[in-house]
């Protein structure tokens, strides 16, 4: 009893070393665009950029965090003295007996100290 009881344990390391393996890297690029994301909000909340280019100039910068996104999933509020940025984006993580979708939400407020 006590060897299947090892056993499985065992294999229970083994199956969440796996997951975590597979999961961290989400989790970590997750965590470097959201860092991204703030200062890119308190850069352009005072520099001239359109709604229309923000998006493009962010998927770029994700890219460089290793999130792969489309300009459809970044929403820009502008507002008087405030710049808002969110972004929704899954991920898929394939791992070897049920591959599924990560689904992350990132978003920043930045207030314009000057008005």
């Amino acid at each position: 009893m006590k060897e299947i009881r090892s056993i499985f344990i065992v294999i229970l390391l083994v199956v969440g070393s796996v997951v975590l393996y597979k999961t961290m890297p989400a989790y970590w690029a997750d965590y470097k665009l959201g860092k991204m994301l703030d200062e890119q909000a308190v850069i352009y909340t005072y520099q001239p950029k359109s709604d229309a280019e923000l998006p493009a100039i962010l998927v770029q910068k994700a890219e460089e965090c290793g999130v792969a996104l489309d300009p459809t999933d970044i929403t820009v509020e502008r507002t008087a003295s405030t710049l808002g940025i969110s972004i929704n984006y899954e991920v898929k993580i394939d791992m070897p007996v049920y591959p599924f979708m990560m689904h992350f939400k990132t978003s920043t407020k930045n207030n314009d100290v000057m008005k």
